[in-house]
């Protein structure tokens, strides 16, 4: 009986965390960019949550808003932007590093 239960369960563990991993997965999507300009921002501001730089921040910040004066960011862009912005300013630099290696790592096709 044992047995039995061993062999069910462990395809239908393996199907659940992929499904899982799928979810997760989903839930973190980033845009893809659509300058190169966006793309230098996202190193910009990568570089600034991984140093914990206020002042690299304000630089990136800078850069953002003349971007998007320039209309050069589409509305996810800037929404993820954004929200980095907000992580770091709320001194959770680790969570707007990931936020920013995540955007970066979405660059990649």
């Amino acid at each position: 009986m044992i047995g039995s239960l061993r062999i069910l369960v462990g395809p239908i563990f393996s199907a659940f965390s992929l499904c899982v991993i799928f979810l997760l997965a989903g839930c973190n999507q980033q845009p893809e960019v659509n300058s190169r300009e966006a793309m230098d921002l996202i190193k910009q501001v990568y570089t600034a949550c991984n140093t914990k730089n206020a002042q690299r921040l304000s630089d990136s910040q800078k850069q953002f808003d003349q971007l998007l004066e320039s209309k050069l960011l589409s509305p996810a862009e800037e929404s993820a932007f954004r929200k980095i912005f907000q992580l770091a300013q709320d001194d959770q630099w680790e969570a707007a590093q990931d936020q920013a290696l995540s955007f970066a790592q979405a660059q990649v096709r």
